[in-house]
């Protein structure tokens, strides 16, 4: 797959297929072919493709990639689950998938004010999917309309949209200083959620110990185990020829 074709068209059905650049690792036999992506889109695309193509950037669950986009309305962009790409082992609810999609939302949004757009986003349109991750592939999961105003702003993050990367060395041993927890502590959150903020070994060891169960309850599990391993890509060869999945 050339990964500068980052949007291919399936059928006439109006469906597009965004395939995502890998995820830097530090390994020194990455393919160029995988992190083209990062390198901006090419001059001379559409404005919804061109948003396409930093939302298709946005952490993933596996990187599996897992979004359509319907693009056959004007000014309207309808986001589904790929069901071809859902992990029912390690994902058996769509937790994971759908927080990949949240995201990808995100950048969207950011991406559409720069190009002078206001969006407004309806999540599950069509309702909220029930029971397993299956469902979430049998329904849209948002609806975007785009409305270009003037009067939009840009968000100061797109400029570090490119610069993401996820992160697969060892974290320093270190805490939030009180300026920075300050700072978060005056982020406004939306109605009826909270946010904690562990600045201590007291607080932070328990939530270190509940992540390393989990951790070990996945790799434990034959069938959870045997998904990841599936997804694993070893070597720029195996990197190039499935540009999904963990590096």
């Amino acid at each position: 797959m050339d990964r500068r074709s980052f949007i291919k068209t399936i059928g006439g059905s109006g469906l597009v297929i965004a395939a995502s650049g890998f995820s830097l690792s530090g390994c020194d036999q990455m393919p160029e072919s995988a992190i083209a992506p990062w390198n901006g889109p090419p001059l001379g695309l559409p404005d919804r493709e061109w948003m396409l193509s930093y939302a298709i950037l946005a952490p993933n669950p596996h990187n599996r990639q897992p979004w359509l986009a319907d693009l056959s309305k004007d000014d309207e962009i309808t986001l589904f689950a790929d069901p071809e790409r859902l992990l029912s082992h390690t994902d058996p609810f769509g937790r994971q998938i759908l927080i990949g999609h949240g995201t990808f939302l995100e950048l969207l949004d950011i991406a559409a004010r720069e190009k002078g757009y206001r969006t407004q986003i309806t999540l599950f349109p069509d309702g909220e999917p029930a029971g397993d991750s299956l469902e979430i592939g049998n329904m849209p999961v948002a609806r975007i309309q785009l409305e270009k105003d003037v009067n939009v702003s840009s968000d100061p993050l797109f400029k570090d949209i490119l610069k993401r990367r996820s992160n697969k060395e060892g974290y320093e041993k270190a805490y939030l200083k009180a300026a920075d927890v300050q700072i978060m502590q005056n982020i406004p959150l939306p109605a009826g959620q909270k946010a904690g903020i562990a600045t201590n070994e007291a607080d932070v060891s328990p939530l270190r110990e509940f992540a390393r169960r989990a951790v070990l309850k996945e790799i434990e599990t034959p069938r959870t185990l045997l998904e990841s391993i599936e997804l694993t890509r070893i070597g720029a060869d195996e990197i190039a020829k499935n540009p999904d999945g963990i590096d």
